[in-house]
């Protein structure tokens, strides 16, 4: 599994929104000089973020993004899936019932085991931990 570059904006960007005044609009292309991403493939991303409920756009002389919710309240997980759609270690897990070995399958446990772990640390890992100029380039 690896994420996308865009993926990977997002989460840079929601991160910078979330080190920003609370309720105070950023402008887009300040949030890609941030965080170095081109403001053209940005701004397809913040639809996205928008659509999936996760920034509120903004728009007349207070124009610009700002988190839809406490960045405490939004966690990577949501992002991940958001942008990249559920997470899978393996076609193993996707579905029980998929391979007829599943029951008896070594694999299938460690492919099960990972997917749990990394879910669980991204669903534990919120906005708010990521923020610092460590994640911006």
């Amino acid at each position: 599994m690896q994420l996308t570059r865009g993926c990977e904006y997002a989460i840079r960007g929601l991160s910078f929104l979330a080190m920003q005044d609370e309720g105070e609009p950023v402008l887009l292309a300040d949030i890609a000089k941030a965080i170095s991403a081109p403001p053209n493939y940005l701004s397809n991303i913040f639809q996205i973020l928008t659509r999936l409920g996760l920034v509120n756009s903004h728009r007349g002389a207070k124009r610009g993004y700002t988190l839809s919710r406490p960045a405490a309240e939004i966690n990577v997980r949501e992002i991940v899936e958001g942008m990249e759609g559920p997470i899978t270690i393996s076609s193993c897990n996707m579905e029980r019932g998929w391979c007829e070995q599943e029951e008896g399958c070594a694999m299938y446990q460690l492919w099960e085991d990972l997917q749990r772990t990394i879910v669980t640390k991204l669903e534990q890992t919120t906005l708010d931990r990521l923020t610092g100029a460590c994640f911006l380039h």
